[in-house]
């Protein structure tokens, strides 16, 4: 079968949440697992298929976590409502080609956000191996993100000095 080529832009990198913790007393870094988790989030408003990363940076024997990155890779999809469809359980179908392409560069770009953010800390030389996407099966819950929508009613509207101090 012939699938039409999808086509898209990369158009965003946001770190989501980064934590480095403190290495325990009289710990000695001998050497990192990482945990790596994958998922699509969908924001049709603005035509975006988002990989959403998670990776933990673990010690060896999975005990303690030295550090934690959440990063979106957002891509924008050119003929965003030819491409991706609303299914009967309310969530997005992501061709599976668009998800096998994305990624993989998803991941290879998070790898440099987390090296970049660790340069100088004692975690400078944990640099997330290649991952080969025949044996990844890390995957995150799909979600969808809409803008939240805003009622007149939740509306913050100036108030004058009076109406602030009657409160």
């Amino acid at each position: 079968m012939n699938e039409e080529k999808i086509e898209f832009r990369f158009v965003g990198i946001q770190t989501m949440s980064k934590s480095l913790f403190p290495l325990p007393e009289l710990k000695i870094v001998e050497g990192f697992n990482f945990d790596i988790k994958a998922g699509v989030r969908v924001q049709a408003i603005q035509g975006l298929v988002i990989m959403d990363v998670e990776v933990k940076i673990m010690d060896p024997e999975n005990l303690y976590m030295y550090g934690y990155f959440n990063v979106w890779c957002l891509f924008s999809i050119i003929s965003f409502e030819k491409v991706i469809r609303l299914n009967e359980d309310g969530l997005y179908d992501v061709p599976n080609a668009l998800e096998q392409t994305i990624k993989p560069v998803s991941i290879s770009t998070v790898r440099g956000v987390i090296h970049s953010n660790l340069s100088g800390t004692y975690l400078q030389n944990a640099i997330m191996p290649v991952v080969y996407m025949d044996d990844f099966k890390q995957e995150l819950p799909q979600t969808k993100l809409e803008a939240p929508s805003i009622s007149e009613e939740k509306v913050p509207t100036k108030k004058s000095k009076k109406e602030r101090k009657e409160k």
